[in-house]
C-alpha cells in the first residue's frame, strides 16, 4: 500500500541532470562507484530495471548469469557463462574452468526445467561448448604439468586459455621434443583430445589436426616401420612382429586413444576416420605394405584395449 503515494512519486521521478527514473539512477550511482554487488542486490527489488541495467552497461555485463540463476532462467546463466568461460579474455584458466563448471551446473538444471531430467544423455549445443572448452582447459593443465617437468623457462603462456590449435601445435612440439617414450605418448594423446574438440565444429580441420598427431607418433618409430614393410615375413614370426609393433609410439597412442575415447561419435583414429588416414599417406607418402602394417597396429591395439 501507499496511500501517501509518495513511493510511487518517488519511483516515477526523473533526475534533472541524467534524466534517469529514481530506481536506474541509484543502480548507476552504485555502478559507477563499482559496487556491483550492491546493484545486484538492490535490483532485486526491481528486476525488470536491473535486467535492462545489465544488459546496457557493459561494466554489469559479466554479472547477468547472477541476475538469471536468481530469477530462475538457467537457460539465460547458461549462455552467460559459455560466452565468459569460453577463452578470448583476460581471465587465468582457473577462471575459466570455474565459469564453464557453472555454465555446466546451470545446464543441467535447465534441462531439467523443460524436460524433467538432468542427463538424458542427449548433449545441448551449448553443453557441448562447454564440455569442449573444459577439456581444451584439463589438456592445458596437463601440458603445462609436462612443460613443468621438463624444466621449460617460460610457463606463463599457460596462465590464459591458449586456443585449441595453439594448444595441438604445443602439445605436438611438447610430445617431439622428449625422448621418455611415456612422456611423448602422453603428449601425443592429449593432442588427440585437442584435435576432437576441434573435428566437433569442424570435420575438416578435426582430420586435419588428428593427422598431424598420428603422423608424428609414426615418425617417432621411422625405421621400424621401415624393417617390418620390407623385411622378409619368412624370417620373422606373427607373433615377434606383434610385439615390435607393440613397441612404437603409434601403438601406444591409439592404445590409449581408443581405451579413453571421449565421445564414442567422434572417431580421429587411424582406423575408421577416412579423411585422417588419407592424409597420413598422403604426408608421409607411405606404401601399401607399411599402410597395411598400420592398419593392423591400430586393429592390435583395439583389441588389446577391449579384452
Amino acid at each position: 500500500d501507499d496511500p501517501s503515494g509518495l513511493y510511487t512519486a518517488v519511483n516515477q521521478a526523473v533526475d534533472f541532470g541524467s534524466k534517469l527514473t529514481f530506481r536506474r539512477f541509484v543502480l548507476r550511482w552504485y555502478t559507477d562507484r563499482g559496487l556491483y554487488a550492491n546493484v545486484l542486490d538492490l535490483g532485486a527489488v526491481c528486476p525488470d530495471v536491473l535486467a535492462q541495467c545489465l544488459e546496457e552497461d557493459g561494466r554489469l555485463r559479466e554479472y547477468r548469469w547472477i541476475h538469471f540463476v536468481r530469477t530462475g532462467d538457467y537457460q539465460g546463466a547458461t549462455s552467460c557463462l559459455v560466452g565468459l568461460g569460453s577463452g578470448g579474455n583476460d581471465l587465468s584458466v582457473e577462471e575459466n574452468k570455474l565459469l564453464l563448471s557453472l555454465g555446466k551446473i546451470a545446464s543441467k538444471i535447465a534441462k531439467a526445467d523443460e524436460d524433467g531430467s538432468m542427463d538424458d544423455g542427449k548433449k545441448t549445443l551449448e553443453e557441448r561448448i562447454i564440455d569442449n572448452n573444459l577439456t581444451l582447459i584439463h589438456a592445458q593443465e596437463m601440458l603445462r604439468d609436462s612443460a613443468t617437468m621438463m624444466e621449460h623457462d617460460d610457463l606463463r603462456k599457460f596462465e590464459h586459455a591458449i586456443p585449441a590449435n595453439e594448444l595441438l601445435q604445443i602439445a605436438i612440439d611438447q610430445g617431439m621434443a622428449v625422448n621418455n617414450v611415456e612422456e611423448k605418448v602422453g603428449c601425443l594423446v592429449v593432442g588427440l583430445a585437442i584435435a576432437e574438440t576441434i573435428q566437433d565444429r569442424s570435420p575438416n580441420e578435426g582430420a586435419w589436426s588428428a593427422a598431424q598427431v598420428w603422423i608424428n607418433s609414426i615418425v617417432s618409430d621411422t625405421e621400424t616401420w621401415k624393417n617390418l614393410a620390407n623385411g622378409d615375413r619368412s624370417l620373422i614370426s606373427d607373433e615377434e612382429r606383434r610385439r615390435f609393433i607393440a613397441g612404437t609410439v603409434f601403438y601406444e597412442v591409439a592404445s590409449q586413444y581408443y581405451g579413453s575415447k571421449r565421445e564414442p561419435n567422434l572417431d580421429i583414429g587411424f582406423l575408421n576416420n577416412r579423411a585422417v588416414k588419407e592424409q597420413i599417406v598422403a604426408k608421409l607418402s607411405l606404401d601399401q605394405q607399411t599402410v597395411a602394417l598400420l592398419v593392423a597396429a591400430a586393429e592390435h591395439a583395439v583389441e588389446d584395449v577391449m579384452g
